[in-house]
């Protein structure tokens, strides 16, 4: 499938964040797709953005690597991933039946939702066997970052030097095309970035800030840069 940049600056924008986000999970070394990288580039329809995004592909390929040679880790974040589908999906069904059967007054709909053996399945075990082993996970990845990984670190770093420098051309697009900041939203592992105001701080739930593009000052580091 062959896919078109957005028309709408606000459109292109939210691209270019979510983005951002992608490669800050990088660092975090919480996996993404590598092809949504480049998904995310061609959608914002940004000259220069595809370029960025192809010269760092050998350090996402080598973190992937990394992790993957960890088959513990690896399959522990697998694991993870489908802990967080199950306890999602039958959630999001049971509060689908519950509107169903609110609105349009099938009764028997209720009584599936009020089961008390689906409710404690579905409702208490799944989502708190996540939360907890997702904890575990991110305590394993941060434990193994830590370790002396031959390139490894440098990759991390060129993550965070492309993530800061896309931050800026966010703001700087932003302000010229003047798209409200608070429409912007980017989630983030690390707080560490310049021009970006943190609206949440990360919970047990979720484990990422929530930031928005400072609008005043993101242009002119970007003028220094050049």
């Amino acid at each position: 499938m062959k896919l078109k940049p957005k028309e709408k600056p606000l459109d292109r924008l939210r691209s270019l964040a979510s983005l951002i986000s992608m490669i800050d999970s990088y660092r975090a070394m919480v996996l993404v797709a590598p092809e949504k990288l480049e998904y995310r580039a061609i959608e914002s329809g940004i000259p220069g953005i595809r370029k960025e995004i192809r010269e760092i592909m050998h350090d996402v390929d080598r973190i992937v690597k990394a992790i993957r040679r960890e088959r513990r880790l690896y399959r522990m974040i697998r694991l993870s991933l489908l802990l967080k589908i199950a306890a999602a999906l039958p959630l999001a069904a049971l509060l689908i039946i519950l509107l169903v059967g609110w609105q349009g007054g099938q009764t028997y709909l209720l009584q599936i939702f009020t089961m008390f053996p689906l409710m404690v399945l579905f409702i208490v075990v799944l989502p708190n066997a996540f939360l907890i082993f997702d904890y575990f996970v991110r305590m394993k990845i941060a434990a193994f970052k830590e370790k002396k990984v031959r390139g490894l670190h440098r990759s991390i770093e060129r993550m965070k030097e492309v993530a800061q420098k896309l931050i800026f051309k966010l703001n700087l697009l932003a302000e010229r095309w003047n798209v409200e900041a608070e429409k912007l939203t980017i989630r983030l592992y690390h707080s560490d970035y310049d021009g970006v105001i943190i609206k949440k701080k990360p919970s047990f739930v979720f484990p990422y800030y929530v930031a928005v593009p400072v609008l005043s000052g993101g242009s002119e580091k970007i003028e220094e840069e050049k």
